[in-house]
């Protein structure tokens, strides 16, 4: 399909959304958050690593909702992690400009519960494909998104990680701990064998502000090297460029691989090293041990929480960075998030993670090792 009737598919299968959301929104449907629904979707359009912060949330419904069937949106590439289909849980491969996606959504309803934990411009989907109630966080902008929201939800007042206000969204006390049988490892293995005693070194992010120094990263792995550990670097697929600028002697191994390959990879690392990135997310879901380095993002929204409490992990994070100026969980003003969304157009010098030293994340790793070499 070229781009002009991709175009025009785009367009009219926006226009039959509408149609059929203001259509079913003059019938009937419940006024009550429903007690017992025996279908529910959780749609959104959520980046990577924020679609598997969803995970306390779907622990939560299975856990109160025992028979329901339970789908969940995901981006294609993480569908194969979902393939072993953790707390029962259906994945949905979902793309908020792909009309196939969209359609699939349409057919696949009615819908006792939907519930949006990002985007409310997405209850219209909802409400089109027969969602008896619908629930989100209140005060999406601009306002016609959040008119065909059945219950919504004001996000808490105090600092918590995103994956626990998450979990929010549906009523009821929620306690429980993430149990790693809860979700077995994705089909698909990685051919990279670790050596013992290795360490992953993830190296880059989506922002270029989340990037700590590329000149720290080989000053670090020589110190873990002299230490007795076996370094490798870790980047995403088509990032090999980096390495050239990070190891320019080819001194360390490196892996390439997607989300559900490098699961197994992380499986048998002793320790990730990682800017905050998805991978940090995937780590806790295999437990293993884990640095994170934040720069404009903070650990009190994107750390643990209580569904990850015990997950051995450590924040290196500087508290005093006044640039840290956006209130906002997903366009909702709050007071007690702070974090950067600056770029490296308009900001060229990220003083808070720049300031994080080689030693700062070293210290940090021989902390959390000879905590983990103890138990």
């Amino acid at each position: 399909m070229n781009i002009h009737l991709e175009k025009i598919s785009r367009l009219m299968v926006r226009l039959l959304v509408l149609l059929l959301a203001l259509a079913r929104n003059t019938l009937p449907r419940g006024a009550a958050f429903p007690t017992h629904p025996k279908k529910i979707l959780i749609l959104h359009s959520l980046l990577l690593g924020d679609t598997l912060l969803l995970t306390p949330l779907l622990a939560k419904l299975r856990q109160q909702h025992p028979k329901a069937i339970i789908k969940l949106t995901v981006p294609a590439p993480l569908l194969s992690l979902y393939e072993t289909h953790p707390y029962d849980v259906s994945a949905i491969p979902f793309h908020a400009k792909k009309s196939v996606h969209i359609l699939h959504i349409l057919k696949s309803g009615p819908y006792d519960l939907v519930i949006i934990p990002a985007e409310n411009r997405l209850s219209l989907l909802a409400r089109a494909s027969g969602s008896r109630h619908t629930v989100a966080f209140a005060d999406d902008h601009p306002a016609w998104k959040n008119w065909m929201v059945d219950t919504a939800v004001q996000p808490p007042q105090q600092p918590e990680a995103i994956g626990d206000i998450f979990t929010t969204l549906i009523p009821g006390n929620f306690s429980a701990q993430y149990n790693p049988t809860d979700w077995h490892a994705p089909k698909i293995n990685a051919d990279t064998q670790l050596d013992k005693r290795s360490i992953l070194m993830h190296l880059t992010a989506s922002m270029q502000t989340k990037m700590w120094p590329l000149s720290h990263w080989l000053e670090l792995a020589k110190k873990l090297k002299n230490d007795g550990y076996t370094p490798y670097w870790s980047i995403a697929p088509g990032e090999e460029q980096i390495l050239s600028i990070v190891d320019p002697e080819s001194l360390f191994p490196y892996v390439a691989l997607k989300f559900a390959p490098m699961w197994h990879i992380l499986e048998h690392a002793t320790l990730l090293i990682s800017v905050d990135t998805s991978i940090v997310h995937l780590a806790r879901l295999t437990q293993t041990p884990t640095i994170a380095i934040y720069g404009p993002t903070e650990p009190s929204l994107f750390g643990d929480g209580n569904f990850w409490y015990k997950h051995a992990s450590r924040a290196i994070f500087r508290q005093e960075v006044s640039c840290r100026d956006d209130h906002n969980f997903f366009r909702r003003p709050l007071s007690w998030v702070n974090i950067c969304t600056r770029d490296r157009g308009k900001c060229s010098n990220p003083k808070c993670i720049n300031s994080i030293t080689v030693n700062d994340v070293y210290n940090a790793a021989m902390e959390l090792l000879a905590s983990q070499e103890s138990t």
